[in-house]
């Protein structure tokens, strides 16, 4: 679960879907399918989510349209956890294979 820092959108995970949800009316804004892990850039403009499929890593949502912008590749196994710092997305954490470090991405 996390919350979008500018607007009021919650983002859920479960059954291999990202949920938003607006907080205000409780109601389901869009959900995005075959993902894991998600949190929001801090301008709440993106949201990174882990790959449950593995097609890709860490796939980069704009979070108004759900449009995929970018994946991301380059672990062996899943993605349990990563973070936005400023403007940066990275590092994404460990997989279940290995441990492995992702270049920082400017967005």
């Amino acid at each position: 679960m996390n919350f979008s820092p500018v607007e009021s959108t919650l983002a859920t995970v479960g059954g291999g879907l990202v949920r938003l949800w607006d907080v205000v009316s409780g109601e389901l804004i869009r959900s995005v399918a075959g993902l894991g892990f998600a949190a929001f850039s801090p301008e709440g403009n993106t949201i990174a989510a882990a790959s449950a499929t593995h097609f890709f890593d860490v796939l980069l949502y704009d979070s108004k349209s759900g449009t995929l912008r970018l994946g991301l590749l380059g672990h062996t196994g899943d993605i349990f956890a990563f973070s936005f710092s400023g403007s940066k997305l990275g590092p994404l954490g460990s997989s279940s294979s290995q441990h492995r470090r992702t270049p920082e991405l400017v967005l």
